[in-house]
């Protein structure tokens, strides 16, 4: 996060009271997206996780690929505007 703006660490916790020194689910799950918000602690947890799981970076984002389908699915058959 913000380590990718130019900051760092210290200063995203300071700001936003996060403790960047302890992996998140969300953020980890972020990592494995390909996403940029997320920090070292993250990027390190999400990493022992891919070693014992290979694949998990796969099914993951086919689970969003999922998510999004649905989504689009649900959305047109209730009459509601087009998800992108």
């Amino acid at each position: 996060m913000a380590e990718a703006e130019g900051g760092s660490d210290v200063q995203a916790e300071r700001i936003a009271g996060l403790d960047t020194s302890v992996a998140h689910p969300a953020r980890v799950y972020d990592y494995w997206l390909g996403g940029k918000d997320n920090f070292a602690a993250d990027r390190e947890a999400a990493e022992r996780v891919l070693a014992a799981a290979p694949g998990l970076r796969f099914r993951v984002r086919a689970n969003r690929a999922f998510l999004g389908r649905a989504t689009r699915y649900l959305s047109r058959r209730g009459g509601h505007p087009p998800v992108p």
